[in-house]
């Protein structure tokens, strides 16, 4: 949107304004003189539209009096307002580096007076042909910026976002068993490093005889049968976590026990998991299977508690190959 430019010589009103923005409060004293060249003066009244939704973003704006309100346009031409921008603000530093579209209405909201830069048809393209080296401090000012505000969200997200964690647990809970997932077991495995924990890998045998019999649901229930198996044992002993992975595939993590006491849990969860009826269906008689396990022990057994995850799966898919071709007999 165009608007009457007034070109307007650098003094020290100017430098104080644009060395109190974000992106230019780190610039050369040098480099400062040379961007207060190439500003201008644009003066709007109240109600005045600064820019439109989807115009091209070669400019930035210092609000140097009154006040602008960036909206969007909402549903049934009603106008959703998203932020206001006083003395000394930046307005589209990030759309004038990145070269994207505006994605928002700018409007006065009283009479008011903005400086430009840089003033057209000149843009940050051509300056780096004029002055590469105040443009490149522009750019690496601009992402310093830009992290930080990452960095800033990041945190909002992870500390300050009840939602946002919600959603993380739902999408890290297997939906047919509600047990953890493979997800939720690689962000424990970051944080267990160096802890005292056991990881125990469980897989029933039979299990492709009951789908092929009854169809997946069949399968799925069976699973279910089993994280409920898990959960009893958990609650009752030392406490720890149980995890669904691949298929039927299971792992239950304990923490600060000792091998013993591993293989005593594992022996437990076995030995009630194999009398078990996986699939009530009368007048059928009751649905058993053996079940493998394996277990390892972290730290002494690896450092690293996904690559033990994944050593238990190799040896679980050996087992059930050995176990599978003695049923076949």
């Amino acid at each position: 949107m165009a608007h009457p430019i007034r070109k307007t010589e650098p003094d020290r009103e100017l430098k104080r304004l644009l060395g109190g923005s974000e992106l230019f409060a780190a610039l050369l004293d040098d480099d400062l003189q040379y961007v207060a060249s190439k500003l201008g003066v644009v003066c709007l009244s109240s109600g005045q539209p600064l820019f439109r939704s989807g115009e091209p973003s070669d400019n930035l704006w210092i609000v140097r009096s009154g006040r602008i309100t960036l909206s969007r346009d909402g549903e049934e031409g009603k106008t959703i307002d998203l932020a206001q921008y006083g003395p000394g603000e930046s307005i589209g530093d990030f759309d004038m580096v990145s070269g994207s579209a505006r994605s928002a209405n700018a409007t006065a909201t009283v009479d008011s007076e903005l400086v430009v830069f840089p003033v057209p048809p000149a843009s940050l393209d051509s300056l780096e042909t004029d002055r590469p080296d105040v443009a490149s401090r522009i750019y690496l000012r601009c992402f310093a910026m830009l992290s930080a505000r990452l960095a800033t969200v990041r945190t909002l997200i992870a500390e300050n976002a009840p939602w946002v964690r919600g959603f993380r647990r739902i999408n890290q809970i297997d939906p047919s068993t509600g047990l953890y997932n493979a997800d939720y077991f690689a962000e424990t495995a970051s944080a267990m490093r160096g802890k005292k924990v056991a990881l125990l890998m469980l897989k029933p045998l039979r299990l492709k005889e009951l789908n092929d019999r009854y169809g997946h649901d069949a399968g799925d229930a069976a699973m279910v049968t089993v994280a409920g198996a898990l959960r009893i044992f958990l609650r009752d002993s030392k406490g720890g976590t149980a995890y669904r992975f691949r298929s039927n595939e299971t792992g239950v993590l304990l923490p600060d026990v000792d091998r013993a006491e591993a293989e005593i849990c594992l022996h437990i969860i076995r030995d009630y998991l194999e009398n078990v009826d996986l699939y009530q269906s009368p007048p059928d008689p009751p649905f058993r299977t053996p079940f493998i396990g394996v277990l390892a022990l972290h730290p002494d057994d690896g450092g690293d508690l996904m690559t033990l995850k994944e050593s238990l799966a190799d040896a679980i898919a050996r087992f059930y190959q050995e176990g599978r071709d003695q049923l076949g007999r």
